[in-house]
């Protein structure tokens, strides 16, 4: 019995659920059924004790017999390779026991089985990859002040463009801000943090050039891995602020970034 509930317990729930209402539908629910007739028709004084008895001991031998056959039947599925083992073992004693046809429909059955067991498992492999990095803990990347933020960026590339590596800035821009993140530039907004969480990547720092406007950058990463970051940010905004946020990406220097494209309010103020 335990090795039965054991094996019971390793299939998926929608199985088990179907096995319990199995037995209930052949044992539970005829019992009932049939007390309701007798009792209806001769009378509860009337109904003899042996005769519910046997009726009863009916009922349960057959629902635990259709319940033993839907247990082989579920098990004869999962538990394949007993079944090609008997299979082999009466072909070895009489070649005309088990027929070519019967051999083939089982190589296409090991052969589907086999599919299905690589597609589940590849589902499974990509949620413990998703709920791996949900779990995983994320931290802002250092704030670099705003009156320090245009002479960090610039020592940034000219460093890159030295030793020759490439370097990922990221800037994203939202014109409406609240009061709250006007005067403080050290709060960083609630959607900029969501894309930051699901880009896949860490920044080593991040600064407010002005409010609504900030600027990102991560060293030794190359165009296609900017583009791969950028996308995903772009998808991970919340969509109340999804059409209001104008997100640029750049690799450096494979794609020459000039400061001028990144405080080009302040060179239009100063031109005029």
């Amino acid at each position: 019995m335990t090795r039965l509930l054991r094996q019971i317990y390793m299939l998926p729930r929608f199985v088990r659920v179907r096995l319990i209402a199995a037995f209930a539908l052949m044992g539970v629910i005829p019992v009932l059924a049939a007390m309701y007739v007798m009792t209806t028709r001769t009378g509860m004084a009337r109904v003899q004790l042996p005769m519910m008895s046997v009726l009863l001991l009916m009922c349960l031998v057959r629902a635990c017999l259709g319940l033993h056959v839907m247990r082989e039947t579920v098990f004869g599925v999962i538990d394949v390779s007993r079944i090609v083992q008997e299979l082999m073992r009466l072909r070895a004693h009489d070649k005309r026991a088990v027929s070519a046809g019967e051999l083939v429909r089982m190589d296409r059955l090991v052969a589907y089985m086999a599919d299905q067991v690589r597609a589940a498992q590849r589902l499974l492999d990509a949620y413990q990859a998703s709920v791996h990095e949900e779990a995983r803990p994320f931290r802002l990347p250092p704030l670099v002040p705003a009156a320090l933020l245009r002479s960090r960026v610039h020592e940034e590339l000219e460093q890159a463009q030295l030793q020759h590596y490439p370097i990922g800035i990221f800037t994203w821009q939202l014109g409406e801000v609240s009061a709250r993140e006007m005067a403080d530039e050290t709060l960083v907004p609630a959607w900029l943090q969501d894309a930051l969480r699901h880009s896949g990547l860490a920044l080593d720092a991040l600064g407010r050039m002005r409010p609504g406007y900030w600027i990102g950058w991560s060293p030794r990463l190359n165009s296609g891995q900017v583009k791969s970051a950028a996308l995903q940010m772009q998808h991970a905004l919340p969509a109340q602020v999804a059409g209001r946020v104008t997100l640029a990406a750049w690799c450096h220097p494979h794609e020459a970034v000039e400061l001028r494209w990144l405080y080009q309010d302040e060179v239009d103020k100063a031109a005029r």
